[in-house]
């Protein structure tokens, strides 16, 4: 079904105008820049665990981070190329799409050990670049390009085979996205800007691709809220504000949704929670962010006047960004998660036992930081380990000044055992055991 729009383009370019002038605009401290090595441009990022992520873009160049983002090193970097996409399943094993700035075709590179290594797996069709890559599982993946090309692997990447993709008036739209929500339904968003874009959905394992819907402008993104809601970016140039498209039926059926009163191309869109979203606006400098599940927004300047790229949440608390000039920013946790419990300074440090213990899957703990001479605050970490010792999470990492906090670890993605968490300041450490049963 076609989307139906009621409003014309220059009604739309006129109420624009209107709004853009009208204030609102408003920034606060949701971002932490974090320190980059490099200051080539970064068009991804893909972490899979609080603790484990990485970064790509221009030059072919790839950044990993072993401690939540605040440290990067360079595992990879060539001129002439540019790595468009990447997928890590695990901490050895991934791949990224590289295509070069001027010829045409693309590249698959593949990792095994992390990224300390790559090599390149396969050498796509020369006339064709591919933008998108996707993998299921260590064996099953995808990789989506120019004229609706769609690409399978069952064997991590040592061979493709072509996908069979609806064959009409769209089939020159580029895949621009490509994701799984289970191993069997699939999703695959793309389009030429200015000209129009559409959404591919397959439900029998990658293997066929059929068209479920059409837009005015390229779909950029698109990211899970459940298994059956949706939502992907996208721009409308001649209105130039962006626009958002949604489904609730597992990408069956689709609406769409002008963001009307703001300019900028929606390039990359995540979710926190199932209600607050953020939405880059790219060469805009702004965020789009809504807290009632895009059905309305609001304007967040980008810190430092940057172009961000991508964006990720992996949950609640932990979110990162990528952008121009080697920007990284992560999401700051002190804007959820962390709750001043009592406003009376306390005498001593003191880390409370979790509550509940056992727990399923949210426990709380609390901690206590006394007046020192630290007049503006002291540098806290709270970090949750795994029996073996091995960092599974980082709950608190900055600054608090003095007060009684209590912060939320929400155990949902994390095996039954025994963890312990450990509060760490300058001149205080303790540490306590708690339980996870499922």
């Amino acid at each position: 079904m076609k989307f139906i729009f009621y409003l014309t383009k220059k009604y739309l370019l006129h109420i624009f105008l209107i709004l853009s002038c009208t204030p609102g605009l408003f920034s606060q401290n949701f971002w932490v820049r974090m320190t980059s090595p490099s200051q080539i441009s970064l068009l991804k990022c893909c972490f899979i665990d609080s603790l484990n992520g990485w970064a790509a873009g221009d030059s072919n160049i790839i950044l990993r981070t072993t401690n939540s983002g605040q440290d990067w090193s360079i595992q990879n970097y060539s001129e002439g190329h540019r790595i468009v996409d990447l997928c890590m399943i695990n901490q050895r094993l991934g791949w990224a799409v590289s295509t070069h700035y001027l010829q045409s075709g693309s590249h698959v590179l593949k990792t095994t050990n992390g990224g300390s290594s790559w090599i390149q797996s396969l050498t796509l069709d020369t006339n064709i670049n591919f933008y998108s890559i996707f993998f299921v599982d260590s064996l099953k993946g995808f990789v989506g390009g120019d004229a609706a090309f769609i690409l399978k692997t069952t064997n991590a990447g040592e061979n493709w085979i072509k996908c069979a993709v609806d064959s009409n008036r769209f089939n020159f739209f580029p895949v621009m996205k490509i994701i799984f929500r289970s191993p069997q339904i699939g999703l695959a968003g793309g389009g030429y800007q200015e000209t129009g874009g559409c959404i591919w959905r397959s439900s029998d394992f990658g293997n066929t691709w059929a068209i479920r819907d059409t837009s005015v402008e390229r779909i950029w993104d698109l990211d899970y809220r459940d298994s059956l809601s949706i939502m992907g970016p996208g721009s409308e140039f001649e209105v130039g504000g962006p626009f958002i498209v949604r489904s609730t039926d597992g990408g069956i059926t689709w609406n769409f949704k002008y963001v009307i009163g703001y300019w900028g191309l929606a390039n990359a869109l995540s979710y926190r929670t199932p209600d607050n979203i953020w939405m880059s606006l790219g060469n805009a400098e702004k965020w789009a962010v809504s807290n009632d599940n895009g059905f309305s927004w609001d304007l967040i300047q980008v810190a430092d006047s940057q172009v961000i790229n991508d964006i990720q949440f992996i949950s609640d608390r932990f979110g990162w960004a990528v952008g121009t000039n080697g920007l990284i920013y992560k999401y700051n946790s002190s804007e959820i998660g962390i709750k001043k419990f009592d406003q009376h300074f306390p005498k001593q440090f003191f880390l409370s036992q979790n509550y509940p213990n056992p727990f399923n899957p949210t426990t709380k703990i609390r901690f206590s930081i006394p007046p020192s001479k630290w007049v503006r605050g002291m540098d806290v970490k709270l970090i949750i380990y795994d029996v073996l010792g091995k960092e599974v999470a980082t709950l608190v990492n900055q600054q608090l000044k003095p007060g009684t906090y209590e912060v939320v670890w929400n155990a949902s993605n994390y095996p039954s055992g025994v963890y312990f968490y450990k509060y760490i300041t300058e001149s205080f450490t303790e540490s306590k055991r708690m339980v996870l049963v499922k």
